[in-house]
């Protein structure tokens, strides 16, 4: 009987195998292997860079990103900027201990020379919003396609209730 169950299970991927084969009109695949994934054109991924992975502290931050009143190094969370070669920039923002059913509008601010698209803490405009659980954790993605000369950006969270007293930043990233 041992002998018998290693040729069962090899009869029954052979069935398999033969089931996924009708069913795709006669056509032959493996049945077990994934297909490979496709290859980015060089020209396209040469823009692209590598996620950075930054903190998200309470520093007050000017639009360009400069520090305004020292630097916070107590973490509530992170997020993670990525500009892939779409010629976007996304940004995954994990929130973590921050004030609990709180509504926190996000910024995702891109700096150019002379410039950045800064907006206004209490108006905007505002990239998306990320809403904590009753432990003070959420998470969301924004994205915005990447300003024309633009090389570095940052994160800005101000809480819609109380946006001038609970807000988070990250460092500046350059990408």
């Amino acid at each position: 009987m041992t002998r018998a169950f290693p040729l069962l299970l090899v009869c029954l991927a052979l069935l398999a195998a033969l089931a996924v084969t009708s069913a795709e009109g006669g056509k032959s695949r493996s049945c077990c292997v994934d297909p490979p994934l496709p290859v980015a054109n060089p020209a396209d991924s040469s823009s692209a860079t590598p996620a950075q992975r930054v903190a998200l502290t309470r520093t007050n931050r000017n639009c360009d990103g400069t520090v305004v009143d020292g630097v916070s190094s107590t973490s509530f969370g992170f997020v993670i900027l990525t500009k892939p070669a779409s010629g976007r920039l996304i940004a995954t923002v994990v929130v973590q201990g921050a004030t609990a059913f709180a509504t926190y509008n996000i910024r995702l601010i891109q700096v150019v020379p002379g410039n950045s698209d800064c907006g206004s803490f209490i108006n905007g405009p505002f990239d998306g919003s990320v809403t904590t659980d009753g432990s003070g954790n959420g998470q969301t993605n924004v994205q915005e396609p990447v300003l024309a000369g633009a090389t570095r950006a940052f994160v800005v969270l101000n809480n819609a209730n109380d946006p001038g007293a609970d807000f988070f930043t990250t460092q500046l990233v350059t990408f």
